[in-house]
Order: structure tokens, then sequence, then C-alpha cells
């Protein structure tokens, strides 16, 4: 049996637990009481509650858990090639190889490896749920994360069909099958284009809607980059296999050591992303203005910390100030800081976090270099009213001061 070491950090400092058996199905239980050691999985049950495994089993109410990790903090990398993107934030995995078809405005298609290697491959979706259908790159696109995060929040009143050439067809998707390929009538005339040559086929977007959910789901991550969106999720502890119906409608049956990471949604945790902001300020510096994102890196592209990407979070650039409302019924404040991994590698910041307008000692202004290790971070808010996350230039000014937020989230008392 392997042995690995595992750092958990909290509250600035860094926790070193060495020799922990280095199990395949281990994960990181995070939880309101902090992170737990790396256990085994056995259960989930309808009320999301938790029973781990291993040398000291324990069951934890659906509750008081917010994520299993399998690597510390940070996810897989996202698919740049072979996936659905849907109106939700999926990435599902397709099987380049499989089957494609248009009927009753959705689209049926096979799932692609860890999703579709045990049964049920053969799934559909409302047309209405895809943005794009990603098989390939283009020629000339070199920055693929860019160009999906641009696709995703742009309007099209017309399907578009981009080839790996660069080339590119728009009207109206008709069919889609392996044998015959995408079908698109422009004005009245059917284009038909094999599939091997298409890299991209984005929906319409005047008739999009994302599934509705006012409970608590799951954002399962998977090896290979893929992201899927669960209404409810099961363990079988004898066969190692993760299942449960997607916020899609379709059922997925997958490997348990295929799984990366398993997020509770609108659960105990509560992200700073999916919560409006009381008021952000920014200074722009020789006139050029920086907004705030959302889910992603202050570029656009996903949030990236040492190396780990990051499906939530907030994105920007220094200086500037975001204050958030609390309601007073918080415990916690959570959250990795760091310089954007891929665009803030020159970058100075100092960051410090302000609670009820006063900097928390051990988190006034940080500073933050380009390369660094992020810093996770773990602060109390109890009974407080208003959080402030602040970054201000460093050394080299505004130069790459690309600051990550990643997972920030509020945790409910």
């Amino acid at each position: 049996m392997k042995m690995r070491r595992v750092e958990i950090c909290l509250l600035g400092a860094v926790l070193l637990i060495e020799a922990v058996p280095a199990e395949a199905q281990d994960f990181i239980a995070h939880t309101a009481d902090g992170p737990l050691l790396p256990a085994p999985p056995a259960k989930i049950g309808d009320d999301w509650s938790l029973r781990l495994s291993g040398q000291t089993p324990r069951l934890i109410a659906g509750t008081d858990w917010y994520s299993l990790r399998r690597d510390k903090f940070g996810l897989p990398d996202w698919p740049k090639t072979n996936f659905l993107l849907l109106t939700s934030g999926d990435r599902v995995p397709i099987d380049p190889a499989g089957s494609f078809r248009l009927d009753d405005d959705r689209l049926h298609f096979d799932l692609g490896p860890p999703c579709g290697v045990t049964r049920n491959s053969g799934v559909s979706v409302p047309l209405a749920y895809v943005i794009a259908l990603v098989l390939a790159t283009t020629d000339g696109e070199e920055d693929a994360e860019l160009f999906l995060a641009r696709l995703k929040a742009g309007k099209r009143p017309a399907d578009l069909l981009l080839l790996k050439n660069g080339d590119r067809i728009e009207g109206k998707l008709k069919d889609v099958t392996r044998e015959r390929g995408f079908w698109i009538d422009i004005e009245g005339r059917k284009v038909q284009t094999p599939i091997s040559q298409a890299a991209v086929l984005a929906i319409n977007t005047s008739f999009q809607a994302k599934p509705r959910v006012k409970r608590t789901h799951a954002s399962v991550a998977f090896e290979g980059g893929g992201r899927v969106l669960f209404a409810n999720l099961r363990i079988d502890e004898e066969r190692k296999l993760l299942a449960g119906k997607t916020l899609a409608g379709f059922d997925v049956e997958t490997p348990l050591e295929k799984v990366a990471a398993i997020d509770l949604r609108m659960g105990r945790a509560v992200y700073l992303s999916d919560m409006k902001p009381k008021a952000y300020e920014h200074k722009p510096f020789l006139g050029v203005a920086w907004p705030l994102v959302v889910d992603g890196s202050v570029t656009g592209r996903p949030l990236r910390l040492g190396g780990q990407t990051f499906d939530k979070g907030l994105g920007m650039h220094a200086p500037c100030r975001v204050t958030y409302t609390l309601d007073g019924g918080f415990r916690w404040f959570e959250a990795s800081v760091g310089l954007d991994a891929r665009t803030g590698q020159r970058g100075h910041v100092r960051v410090s976090i302000l609670v009820d307008g006063k900097e928390r000692e051990g988190f006034d202004r940080k500073e933050l270099t380009g390369g660094g290790m992020p810093w996770n971070l773990r602060i109390d808010v109890r009974k407080a009213r208003e959080v402030a996350l602040v970054a201000d230039m460093g050394d080299f000014g505004d130069v790459q001061a690309h600051v990550d937020w990643a997972d920030a989230r509020l945790i409910r008392d």
C-alpha cells in the first residue's frame, strides 16, 4: 500500500498529516468543523447524508458536509474536446465514435468515459439545454478555454457549425447522425458536413433554458475534466460505483475511482459568486477598467491556482474591493486566494479580508506573488454583517495583478 503526505490548510497554517494510506477511493470531506482525514465514502443518502468507511467510520449529516475532494482543494482542468457544454455549466463527456441523433428537439448521444463505461451510455438532453457540442479544436484557435468562455457568454440568432479548418456554417440544425454528419438549413438549402470535418456545433441561444432546481444538488468532477450536475447520487460500495440522475434528466453510472470531487450546491455552503455584492469598487490604472468576474478569472478563463482548476469563485484585478452583506447566520468564510497561475506570473498584490469593516489579524495585506502557492484561508464570521475582499497593488503596480478567490464561500452556522 502506498503512503502519501496530506496537507490541510486552515487559518493560514498548514497541518501536515504524514503516512496516510493512499487508497484509490479516499476523499477528504470538507465539513462545517473543517476537513477530515482521507477516507472512502461508502454511502450517500436521499437526504445527502454521507457515510465514510475506512479506519474511522462515521456518519455525517447532509447539512454538515459540502465537499468531497480527492486532491486537496482543486479540481482537474476542464476538457477541451469531446464533450457537451450545457446551459447549467455541465461538461458532459461524449463518445466521439458513438451515435448522434436529433429527434423531437432532443439531442441523442452516447456518453464517453468515464461516464459511459458501465451501462445506459445512450442518453438524450433537450436541445434548449445545449450551448455547444465540442468535438475538436479549430485551426488557428490558440486558447480553447477563452474561446469556449466567449461561446458560452455570447448570443447567437442561428445555429453555428465551426469546422476544423476555421470555416463557419450558420443556419438551422436539421439533423446530425454518425453516418451523414451535420445537416444545416441555410435559407432553404440543406448543407451536409461530415462529422470528421466538424469542430464545434454552437446552438442558437434564442430558446435556451436551464434545468430548474430549488434544492440541494451535487456537482461531480470526473477524471479527465468532465463536470455533471446531479439531482441525486448513490454509491454501490461493493462494486465501487457512483450513480445518480443528472439535472438534465439522464442516468449516469461510473467507477468511483474516476471521480475527482463531489461538491454540494444550495446546501451548507453559499458561494460568493452566487450572491449579489453590496458594492464593487475598482480604481482603473492608466484608464484601464477591469470588471468583477464570477466563476472565472478576470481574463474570462477558468480560475487556476497552483496547478489546479476551480469552478466557483471570483476573479478581480487590483486595486479593487468587493463587499457582501451577510445575514449574521454564517460561521466561516473560506477561500483559496492567489495570483492566477496562467496570467498572473509577474504580479505582486497585497490582499486583505475585512469583517464588519475591520481587518482580521493574520489576514491583513498578505502579499501574493506570481508563481507562489495559494493562500488557503478560513475565517470566523459568526454574527458578522459584512465581509469585504480587498486587493491592492504591490511593487509592480497593476502588472498582471490578476487575483483569483477560488471556492470563495460562506458556511452557514
